[in-house]
């Protein structure tokens, strides 16, 4: 806001828009989106003059979903591992994977942090579970069914402090509230994989579009 300091401190805005011929207005954007930028299926957003592709629900990546996401294929026995160089402490994540399986049941994605913190997306008996413990509060939400059906399917994970939802392809969010009063999360490493249960011999897990990100 600008005063003018010689007109009795009245708002400078105020003075140009009484004036003739001046009239007080935002002027409307033009919309990004109306050209469909994004390939691919991916989900145009409109921001400020700009537009941004979400590509999650593809297997694509890049600024308009034009580039083939790397597709990871475990066969039970198999995981990745991340390991931190330096343990991170975070109060906010959003966390999106894609995952193509045809066993029911086993681990999926798993965060750690030297203090028992974490996070642990599984399958069980065709249902989605995400548990999270942080601090001395835990909570497990659980969303969808018979997804061992060997179709992607689209997880996109969110938590603000003591806020936690997941979501599991185009179907409502699941959301609850962890418990307790220490909401910082630490991270030390992360696996992505890892098994099934043991009857699971010669099935496969698909993994693309693995995304971590740490907010605060």
């Amino acid at each position: 806001m600008l005063w003018d300091i010689a007109n009795r401190g009245r708002p400078l805005c105020g003075l140009v828009v009484s004036a003739s011929n001046v009239v007080g207005y935002c002027k409307q954007m033009e919309p990004q989106c109306s050209s469909q930028p994004c390939i691919h299926q991916g989900k145009c957003v409109e921001g400020w003059n700009r537009f941004t592709c979400d590509c999650r629900a593809t297997g694509y990546t890049g600024s308009v979903c034009q580039s083939a996401a790397v597709t990871l294929r475990f066969d039970g026995t198999q995981y990745l591992k991340v390991s931190m160089p330096q343990e991170a402490s975070t109060q906010a994540e959003d966390i999106s994977l894609r995952f193509r399986t045809m066993h029911g049941s086993g681990l999926l994605f798993l965060t750690s942090g030297e203090n028992g913190d974490g996070l642990e997306l599984y399958l069980e008996k065709g249902t989605l579970f995400l548990s999270v413990i942080v601090g001395s509060g835990a909570k497990v939400l659980s969303a969808g069914h018979s997804l061992g059906d060997d179709r992607w399917h689209t997880v996109i994970i969110q938590r603000r402090m003591d806020k936690v939802k997941v979501a599991i392809d185009a179907q409502r969010p699941m959301a609850d509230q962890i418990p307790g009063n220490t909401f910082s999360m630490t991270t030390s490493k992360i696996l992505v994989g890892l098994s099934s249960t043991p009857e699971s011999d010669g099935s496969f897990v698909l993994l693309s579009c693995v995304a971590h990100s740490h907010l605060l």
